[in-house]
């Protein structure tokens, strides 16, 4: 109630309703990503806690890329050709 008091049914222009009632969604916990490094020992690490120690660690070398594309899969009035050749 207090919620609603507060916002409103509707603010503004933009028709927005806000439901004092949260949303019940089914989730999952994904597996943890694993990440090979480069170099001599090619090391594949599990990250602790969510994070990875990147200190003194080697990655594959880099390489140029000649030839590259862009799919846009959305109506050309959502995105423009210019704003493709932009990006």
């Amino acid at each position: 109630e207090k919620l609603s008091v507060a916002l409103g049914d509707e603010k503004g222009g933009f028709r927005v309703t806000v439901h004092p009632n949260m949303a019940v969604v089914t989730g999952r916990i994904l597996p943890v990503p694993r990440i090979l490094y480069g170099g001599k020992t090619r090391q594949v690490v599990i990250p602790d806690k969510g994070i990875w120690d990147m200190r003194g660690k080697q990655y594959f070398s880099g390489v140029e890329v000649h030839t590259w594309a862009v799919a846009c899969f959305v109506q050309c009035s959502l995105c423009s050709e210019t704003a493709l050749m932009v990006w």
